[in-house]
């Protein structure tokens, strides 16, 4: 019997040591200790968390700046209401950027009175729909609209749209695909899996790249050159332009874009002929000297705004039979009459855009017996044989 009692006390002080062991087991279960499930979302130091929202903000202040910069930029084109492509190219700038700028705004502001996820998903859904978006219309139409004007910003706008909308598209889609990624390392037990949380795949992201940047910008340029030049010109039929007597039509000393060359599909199908881009009142000079045969300075308008195409030029006749013509002047500009003598690098008028012209430019062409003739320039890189080529620079060498 003392065994038994014996037996029976040890068993019952087994039973309390081990009901001491399970109380706390069973109470963390029950929500009761420490790893709450509050405290398991808080897993990430707060440290941490700010580390990844001030990421957040660095990527949306880089945004900010190329939107800005193509904001402010933008109210340049202003200045000539007349110049209707200028101003509807400039109050998109406005416009489109000026609201994407009240969005980054409102992110900054959500900065401290959202979640880390919810501030994530806008970001980059800022940065992938109406940033890239905006990019990439800024990169084309706009810059489009501003080349073809004759506003007096023309010469720095058109291409600052250009390449600052390429430039804002890839950053763009470098905050879109490298967010998460550099974001993750800090707080990824804290943010629920989302595709806004998910880092993109390499793969992924080098081919959203190309689709939407590299690829538009070559097929862009491919185009251009594809409808401005002749890659098949026999350069053996133009004259040796170390004794050509003709030198570019503009400032001697100044670089102009060569838009369209011999024989381009975009307007120059069957001629000789050159259209150097030069801004809207800028002097257009004599490329050689000769007799003033005929002036007509009367239009206005071009193939925005007329259907007749009525265009002004000036026609000069040489010593050995050759004529010059100088197309698209600016009304009213001429600063010679017919039967006067210029000799090569007077001004003759201003560059305009007038007629069948969709962008300021000078359309240079010479006839010979009604018949349209190559022309090299003297004052032309030996490199390309004194002729121009399309979509390239060139320095003039025409003075007194």
């Amino acid at each position: 019997p003392i065994s038994n009692h014996a037996t029976t006390a040890t068993s019952k002080v087994n039973q309390k040591i081990m009901a001491d062991i399970e109380a706390p087991t069973k109470e963390s279960h029950d929500g009761g200790g420490a790893d709450t499930e509050e405290e398991a979302m808080s897993d990430a130091p707060e440290v941490d968390v700010q580390l990844a929202r001030n990421i957040i903000t660095r990527a949306l202040l880089i945004l900010d700046a190329g939107a800005a910069t193509i904001f402010l930029a933008s109210f340049a084109g202003f200045v000539d209401p007349a110049q209707w492509t200028l101003t509807l190219a400039s109050s998109l700038g406005v416009s489109l950027w000026g609201v994407l700028l009240l969005l980054s705004g409102y992110a900054f502001w959500k900065n401290r009175r959202t979640n880390l996820n919810g501030l994530l998903a806008w970001t980059r859904n800022l940065s992938i729909s109406l940033g890239l978006f905006t990019s990439l219309l800024t990169a084309t139409l706009m810059a489009l609209g501003a080349f073809m004007s004759c506003g007096p910003h023309w010469t720095w706008l058109g291409p600052f749209y250009h390449f600052t909308g390429f430039i804002t598209a890839l950053l763009c889609l470098l905050v879109w695909c490298l967010l998460p990624r550099l974001v993750r390392p800090y707080v990824s037990s804290s943010l629920e899996e989302s595709r806004h949380t998910r880092p993109v795949r390499p793969w992924v992201a080098i081919l959203l790249i190309f689709g939407t940047f590299v690829a538009p910008l070559c097929i862009l340029w491919i185009l251009a050159w594809y409808f401005t030049a002749d890659p098949n010109l026999d350069v053996s039929e133009f004259p040796d332009f170390k004794m050509s007597p003709y030198k570019q039509p503009f400032p001697e000393g100044e670089t102009t874009f060569a838009f369209q060359g011999n024989f381009g599909k975009f307007s120059h199908r069957y001629s000789y002929s050159y259209d150097f881009m030069r801004p809207c009142g800028s002097p257009i000079l004599a490329s050689r000297s000769g007799g003033v045969f005929y002036v007509e300075d009367r239009h206005d308008g071009n193939v925005w705004t007329k259907s007749d195409y009525a265009n002004n030029y000036i026609l000069i006749y040489h010593d050995d039979g050759e004529a010059s013509y100088y197309h698209h002047l600016q009304q009213g500009s001429a600063m010679v009459k017919e039967g006067d003598q210029v000799e090569q690098g007077d001004p003759i008028a201003l560059v305009g855009n007038v007629g069948r012209s969709s962008g300021p430019h000078i359309h240079f062409e010479v006839y010979y017996l009604y018949s349209n003739i190559p022309v090299s320039f003297q004052d032309v890189s030996s490199k390309v044989a004194g002729i121009p080529r399309a979509l390239h620079f060139y320095k003039s060498g025409n003075g007194p």
